[in-house]
């Protein structure tokens, strides 16, 4: 800088060098005693020219894949995880020892070792008397990096620690501890600024590394990723775990409406019991209906057991004819108005004759609370002018639904306008078996002028 201004004064001309060469001795003395009283400023300086002017440590490219593709690797279990994450921060830096530590509730905890060294106790709980001191120290150590790291997110040298106290300031640890512990790096883990784990690496027979602002960078960018494979692990395991709840709750749900049914067949039988118990036709019909009540208990025992939230029934040919009336007689004849089922034309098809019932049921029943005694519920069996359908129209001249119902709220499960009444998943299941067998249901309704349902099952 003295040499330009020196060129431009000659060039220029002029009286005043004297002037300009005060200043510019004067501010030579400034930088230099800056460059050695500061080590802030020496080492920003030494940062800036090592970026621009040196190759890089280490080929990024390179590094990322293999650190990728050893992380793909790893197997599904926790444990495989966490040495994965473990091994891959040792390959990146070409170091043989290391541990893993998740923090938790009650501190911290190992949860991966590679290689560790043996004069620690770091993960060893039953210590014995003679190594409490040296262990106490050393999990004190181990505290207070976690700590400090905690509020900064650093990585820690701590050879460079023994040498250069100063370079991690407000960090106080006991020296020899440290020097028995065995361990060079720690590196942490974050989670949402917080810690949420570290690692502990030593380079055993290998050269160590000097932490530099390269191998921090670096490392901080391999925690970085490290990280957040272990942390979207335990995401899907929580999200896994969700979701088997979701299933099993969603299973007992169907499987309690599924009771409630049963329980007004039970009604049924005994609200019919004083006045026909001399019938011996109302007897027979009593057992067949028990033995059916039976049998559906015991299916919904075996899935609460088995914690199968679906179970594929056995499909065979029926008239939907038939099990609409089975159903209008034996289930739906406690409400009023009583349906009644027209044959208009009709195909056999083939479907789960129990599962069909239960549809059936479902929208007959709504049909049937919806509607005022004196009104009208009728099932109309018909066919599809492509004859590649069985139609069945469940119609009702009850309180009927607007537009903006049945779009957001019919078929949304464990949604109800009954409260504690109902389940909120008959016309939800109804839909989505109807679905499933490769048919579809229909809805048209206005509010005051009833309802009419669709339920289309394909022929062959």
């Amino acid at each position: 800088v003295m040499a330009v201004v020196g060129y431009a004064i000659n060039y220029l001309g002029g009286n005043w060098g004297a002037t300009v060469q005060i200043i510019l001795v004067v501010m030579s003395f400034a930088l230099l005693a800056t460059v050695f009283l500061s080590n802030g400023f020496r080492t920003k300086i030494k940062v800036f020219i090592t970026k621009h002017f040196f190759a890089n440590q280490f080929d990024y490219r390179v590094e990322w894949v293999k650190l990728t593709q050893w992380l793909t690797r790893a197997g599904d279990t926790s444990s495989d995880v966490y040495h994965a994450g473990l091994t891959g921060m040792l390959n990146a830096i070409q170091y043989e020892s290391g541990l893993l530590f998740k923090v938790t509730q009650n501190g911290y905890e190992c949860v991966a070792k590679a290689s560790p060294i043996t004069n620690t106790a770091l993960t060893d709980n039953n210590e014995s008397s003679t190594d409490s001191k040296e262990n106490n120290a050393t999990c004190t150590t181990l505290e207070t990096l976690a700590s400090y790291s905690d509020k900064n997110g650093w990585i820690i040298d701590t050879d460079a620690y023994l040498v250069k106290p100063f370079d991690y300031e407000g960090l106080k640890l006991d020296r020899d501890a440290l020097k028995a512990w065995g361990y060079q790096l720690f590196v942490p883990f974050l989670k949402e600024g917080k810690l949420w784990g570290f690692a502990v690496l030593a380079s055993g027979d290998n050269e160590k590394i000097t932490l530099n602002w390269e191998v921090k960078d670096y490392l901080t960018a391999v925690s970085e990723q490290v990280g957040t494979y272990m942390q979207h692990h335990e995401a899907a395991q929580v999200v896994a775990e969700n979701a088997q709840f979701a299933a099993f709750n969603r299973m007992s749900a169907f499987v309690l409406h599924d009771l409630k049914n049963v329980l007004a067949q039970v009604d049924l039988i005994l609200a019919n019991a004083q006045q026909h118990k001399h019938n011996p036709e109302f007897i027979e019909d009593t057992f067949e209906t028990l033995e059916h009540t039976k049998a559906r208990m015991e299916k919904m025992l075996k899935q609460l057991t088995d914690k199968k939230a679906v179970e594929e029934g056995v499909n065979s040919e029926f008239l939907i004819s038939e099990l609409a009336k089975d159903v209008v007689n034996n289930r739906c004849s406690g409400l009023r108005p009583l349906p009644t089922v027209h044959v208009l034309k009709e195909t056999a098809v083939t479907v789960d004759k129990d599962k069909v019932a239960n549809v059936l049921y479902h929208l007959i029943s709504n049909a049937q609370q919806a509607t005022a005694d004196d009104g009208e519920v009728d099932v109309v069996i018909t066919g599809n002018s492509d004859n590649k359908s069985q139609l069945v129209l469940i119609e009702d001249t009850g309180s009927g639904m607007d537009k903006a119902f049945i779009e957001e709220r019919l078929f949304k499960p464990f949604d109800t306008t009954k409260g504690n009444a109902g389940m909120g998943i008959g016309a939800y299941d109804a839909k989505t078996y109807i679905e499933s067998i490769g048919g579809k249901l229909t809805v048209q309704s206005e509010p005051g002028r009833g309802s009419c349902f669709t339920l289309y099952f394909p022929i062959g």
